[in-house]
């Protein structure tokens, strides 16, 4: 009479085919980790970018209205982020009473590509 034997537990292949397939698995969500982070980073200089942004279009636009009398461009930078802002005030081409107000924000990302912000506005005089 032959015993016939119940194999209890994984054979090799087994063990190495899911260690392949576990592997395969964290190295995709590794990679997805890191675009995640840089989406992230992306993020926050842009809101602060935008946060610059209005904030120079908020003080320009509650100027008086006398204090606007000629065309006026200008440039600033915020050291801590990179950020380089520059705005104009111009007279709008269809009435003199009315001038047209842009803000924008500049800056370079970590790849290298250059990014901007822009704002505009009008304020009558």
């Amino acid at each position: 009479m032959a015993v016939t034997r119940k194999a209890a537990g994984f054979s090799l292949i087994e063990v190495v085919i899911s260690m392949t397939i576990l592997a395969v698995g964290l190295l995709g969500f590794i990679s997805l980790y890191g675009t995640g982070f840089k989406a992230l980073k992306g993020s926050s200089v842009r809101t602060t970018a935008l946060r610059l942004a209005q904030d120079k279009m908020e003080t320009l636009r509650h100027e008086r209205p006398g204090h606007i009398t000629e065309a006026h461009y200008t440039k600033g930078e915020d050291p801590g982020k990179g950020l380089l802002i520059s705005w104009s005030r111009v007279p709008s081409e269809e009435n003199d009473n009315i001038w047209l107000i842009s803000v924008e924000v500049t800056w370079t990302n970590q790849e290298g590509q250059s990014k901007k912000v822009v704002l505009k506005s009008f304020r009558s005089n």
